[in-house]
């Protein structure tokens, strides 16, 4: 008998990716969604739609029987618009609201899935030139710390309801067909390419297929449990990604975007890229996980080329 998983969030660059993933590998998904209509049109061969407005109603119920797994991505995104106060509210109301009204729609069944799994940020660590993190760090400040602090806050209490529960800090995630790496490469095919900002700030990043391979190997080893980093063994610093972008792309890196530029353009949102932080993914360094593309150069390579 095949497991069935539901998945929330399944229409982002991650949902999309492991769905296919996690398709490949027979299991029976289930996707959780508040567009069903562009859901069912992205995953037309999906065991099941739900809308999200069905939880609590029968039909949401009867669909948790004989669930393996749930796995959460539900959130707005963080990037690419300047974050208002009533913005902000969305990006926090976003993830910590449906993770407790998934959980508490959970509580209400008399079958629980053995396994849940949150998505959530590096973004907790806050941002450091200097410090290093891993799992066993504190919880850093800001608004994004702040924000991460509180979803997994929530994420939490599915220990209490007898799940194993593991949450995915990602870092910045590059890929060919969505996310960070096509904006930040655009330049480089203009030959304007460079670092963004003092050059100096870290990026914890992690290839696609790397990440999707976390989330399986969350999924699948019941030897994982509460927060793992999602992010390359080998961080760099934004000089060297811009470095190694321009090398693979044979196009100049020397045109420096100021600070103030990208502040001007989205306020206190731009400090994902002016700001950041030296992450190590230590607790899936420890078991027998294979990163396929630990080095940025050998990542921008399959991804660019």
């Amino acid at each position: 008998m095949k497991k069935r998983i539901i998945i929330t969030g399944a229409t982002g660059l991650i949902g999309q990716h492991l769905f296919k993933k996690l398709s490949e590998k027979e299991y029976e998904i289930i996707i959780l969604s508040t567009d069903t209509t562009k859901a069912m049109q992205l995953f037309p061969e999906a065991h099941e739609h739900i809308n999200w407005n069905s939880l609590l109603t029968d039909n949401f119920l009867k669909s948790l029987k004989n669930i393996y797994a749930v796995i959460h991505l539900a959130g707005a995104s963080i990037s690419g618009k300047r974050w208002s106060n009533k913005y902000k509210k969305i990006i926090l109301n976003s993830r910590v609201n449906t993770t407790r009204k998934l959980l508490n729609a959970i509580k209400e069944c008399n079958e629980k899935p053995e396994v849940f799994i949150s998505s959530s940020a590096i973004g907790y660590y806050g941002s450091s030139l200097t410090g290093e993190f891993d799992e066993s760090s504190e919880a850093g400040k800001g608004f994004l710390a702040d924000v991460c602090k509180q979803w997994e806050t929530e994420a939490t209490k599915a220990v209490d309801l007898k799940m194993r529960y593991v949450c995915v800090r990602t870092g910045i995630v590059l890929a060919n067909d969505g996310g960070a790496l096509s904006k930040m490469t655009l330049p480089y095919k203009l030959f304007i390419g460079g670092p963004i900002g003092s050059g100096k700030q870290w990026m914890s990043w992690i290839h696609i297929e790397d990440l999707i391979n976390i989330y399986i190997e969350a999924l699948e080893n019941p030897e994982l449990s509460e927060a793992i980093n999602a992010t390359s063994p080998n961080p760099v610093k934004m000089n060297e990604f811009a470095k190694t972008i321009g090398k693979v792309l044979n196009r100049p890196a020397y045109f420096k975007v100021p600070s103030f530029v990208m502040k001007m353009l989205l306020g206190e949102a731009s400090s994902i890229v002016l700001e950041g932080q030296k992450v190590l993914p230590l607790k899936i360094k420890t078991g027998n996980f294979h990163f396929r593309f630990p080095n940025l150069e050998n990542a921008a390579n399959d991804l660019l080329l």
